[in-house]
């Protein structure tokens, strides 16, 4: 039963959620969680933790995909190369994890304590985090030598422009929706996303290969 039921929330999120997922951040972005709970009839946690699961797919397949590119894979072995990739799949994930609980405080702080609520709000960040790496994976694979060269400073430019941008707006957006309060959304969505980036770097801080 309980296999049927796993089975049954992947295939809905594939069929409908993540459809409904994109459809809100490009149709009603300032309002994609309310979109999103129209058009699926609600959320539930398997949502979040696929978007989760997929992310960390997506972040592995870019990141061998611009080693590839770069053509350093010649003088790695296989293993590191597994390494490396898993490493950095993993890095969004302890940022989701962090942004999560300090975005369900923030949220708590005015009386909403719906922890789903808080973890679906991330789990779009994490995907328009994954549409930023692949387009810039696709950029870096038809892109010359001399960029391809760069492409590690084109990564840390566009993980801060988006970390910054997105995620304030993200999180002003999800706070916003839950407290009314427009002062509170403005302040806290900043110091939220501030903590997230530092605490995220302390954690993985040594993690990331040397060739990132």
């Amino acid at each position: 039963m309980e296999q049927n039921n796993t089975g049954g929330d992947i295939q809905k999120f594939f069929s409908n959620d993540l459809k409904a997922m994109f459809t809100g951040l490009f149709k009603k972005p300032s309002s994609c969680v309310e979109h999103f709970v129209r058009e699926s009839g609600g959320i539930s946690v398997s949502t979040p933790i696929c978007t989760v699961v997929l992310s960390f797919l997506v972040m592995m397949l870019c990141s061998l995909a611009m080693l590839l590119a770069s053509g350093v894979t010649e003088y790695m072995k296989f293993g590191d190369i597994l390494v490396g990739c898993l490493k950095t799949g993993i890095v969004p994930l302890i940022f989701a994890a962090i942004l999560t609980v300090l975005l369900y405080v923030t949220m708590a702080m005015k009386g909403c304590t719906d922890f789903k609520l808080a973890f679906f709000n991330v789990s779009l960040h994490l995907l328009v985090y994954c549409m930023v790496m692949v387009f810039l994976t696709l950029l870096i694979i038809i892109a010359g030598k001399h960029i391809r060269e760069m492409f590690p400073v084109i990564l840390i430019i566009f993980t801060m422009v988006y970390a910054l941008a997105w995620g304030i707006g993200n999180i002003r957006q999800g706070v916003m929706a839950i407290c009314g309060s427009e002062a509170y959304s403005w302040w806290m969505a900043p110091i939220v996303i501030g903590l997230t980036i530092v605490l995220t770097y302390l954690i993985v801080k040594g993690m990331v290969p040397k060739v990132f």
